[in-house]
């Protein structure tokens, strides 16, 4: 029999760090060795293969280092980790033999809308983004619609960003030609919608060599979109 997968967490007490120790700590396949809340240090995580990161927008890129760093892998959520930055810590992790994942958004929806928007991309000529969340959520704009605005190569100022009570997450595409528009939109209404890409975010920052950026590199064959010529 397999053995369980050593998984710790950084970051239990958010909203999403609760959600995602529950969703660890019912699954046969992952032995929950320890997890870090606000001011705590890292002694709790010592003995994981892979380390969950959901704390602050800005901390990512800090704490995957600080991870590779003491032979852990890891699986950063957090906001705020670019592409470039994310290609140096990868590097980090070759020199190191090791591997793990940035990926800003967990949804496989939001991955759907991506792939979808790129593929209209190449239809229509112009376009923008609405992204929206909760008033707790720091960073604006959302990592996603970061994401999103340089796959589509759309200036930064085509991004608009709303923070409103009741909203979990938002992100729209509109995109327009002549005489026509298209508009793409997801909703998260809820955190089980982001369990998915987590569980198996874990698995495969447990295999990979070299630090992957977003959810494509996760989810692999699994979920991929073609358009027809």
């Amino acid at each position: 029999m397999t053995e369980p997968l050593k998984v710790g967490v950084i970051g239990r007490d958010g909203r999403m760090g609760k959600a995602a120790t529950a969703w660890i700590e019912s699954d046969d396949g992952f032995d929950l060795v320890g997890t870090v809340g606000r001011g705590e240090g890292w002694t709790a995580i010592k003995s994981a293969t892979v380390c969950l990161d959901l704390t602050r927008a800005g901390l990512g890129g800090e704490h995957a280092r600080r991870l590779l760093e003491t032979g852990i892998r890891p699986l950063i959520g957090t906001s705020g980790v670019s592409r470039p930055e994310c290609e140096s810590i990868s590097e980090l992790a070759n020199r190191l033999d090791l591997g793990g994942a940035v990926v800003p958004n967990f949804s496989v929806g939001a991955h759907l809308l991506l792939l979808a928007a790129k593929a209209a991309k190449s239809r229509l000529d112009s376009g923008l983004i609405v992204e929206g969340h909760h008033t707790k959520k720091a960073d604006a704009p959302s990592a996603t619609a970061i994401q999103l605005a340089q796959d589509l190569d759309l200036d930064p100022s085509l991004v608009i960003s709303l923070r409103m009570d009741g909203l979990t997450a938002m992100h729209e595409v509109r995109m327009w030609a002549e005489n026509e528009t298209l508009t793409l939109r997801h909703e998260s209404r809820g955190l089980s919608g982001f369990r998915h890409g987590i569980i198996q975010g874990l698995r495969y920052a447990s295999q990979v060599k070299g630090v992957t950026y977003g959810l494509a590199a996760v989810l692999g064959e699994t979920c991929k979109l073609e358009l027809e010529p």
